[in-house]
């Protein structure tokens, strides 16, 4: 099962709710709207496997130090991955420190690259960066290829088999809220 959300939520499917290893390397990464936007348009196209780190700049809203670019197309950002000076050994709290945090970044990529083989289900949680065009942007490219789980604000609930809108309620913080608050669903819609 190839699990992309657009923030910690399909991490926290397969370690939570499934309990299986991951099977993308987007896992407890954070891909803005316009980014993620991109990726389903751009799916069944992109290659992989060219990949590019960089260094954020430190006025840059997410205070992790790297993000990667896939394929010229898209940037990935991974919000539990730190670089510290002091770590020698990978520290995990549940974050991640370490002093050369861009090998690990890039090996977890690389193995998690390897196990991507099925279709994807795109889960996205509503940020800030989600309005209502970019949604129905992607609902409309989703519509006859990929299956599509959403919670927002923005759009009316809707339960079927390829698409499920579920209201976004502002007071839960975690994905892990959500997701055990619609785990019936989250299941149904999986399997």
């Amino acid at each position: 099962m190839n699990i992309i959300s657009n923030d910690c939520t399909g991490g926290t499917i397969y370690k939570e709710l499934l309990k299986d290893e991951y099977k993308n390397p987007f896992i407890w990464s954070r891909i803005f709207a316009e980014n993620f936007l991109c990726l389903v348009k751009n799916y069944e196209k992109i290659n992989f496997n060219n990949v590019d780190i960089f260094k954020r700049s430190k006025d840059f809203e997410i205070k992790n130090d790297f993000y990667l670019k896939i394929d010229n197309l898209f940037e990935v950002n991974y919000r539990h991955y730190f670089y510290s000076n002091d770590e020698a050994v990978i520290k995990k709290d549940p974050n991640i420190f370490y002093n050369k945090i861009w090998e690990f970044i890039l090996d977890k990529y690389n193995l998690r690259i390897k196990r991507m083989n099925e279709t994807p289900i795109f889960f996205i949680n509503e940020r800030e960066d989600f309005n209502k065009p970019i949604l129905e942007e992607i609902i409309s490219i989703c519509k006859h290829k990929y299956k599509l789980f959403i919670w927002t604000n923005y759009l009316n609930e809707t339960k079927d088999e390829k698409l499920i809108i579920l209201n976004h309620n502002l007071n839960i913080d975690s994905p892990w809220e959500y997701i055990k608050r619609d785990k019936e669903f989250i299941y149904e819609f999986i399997k």
